[in-house]
């Protein structure tokens, strides 16, 4: 399932929607929020619930 998302401008920001839970979104938002991901400069992070493992 994909959704859009309105980010202003008219721009629009495409969002695949899995199965992920709360917790393992505040575990990656905790992660780079903290000076671990200092040296990190941008990325995307892929977030499927293990989908792409099997």
């Amino acid at each position: 399932m994909c959704t859009l998302l309105y980010v202003g401008n008219g721009n629009y920001l495409s969002i695949q929607l899995l199965v992920v839970g709360f917790f393992q979104v505040a575990a990656l938002v905790h992660f780079l929020c903290s000076d671990d991901a200092a040296s990190m400069t941008g990325g995307a992070y892929l977030m499927d619930g293990g989908y792409t493992a099997r």
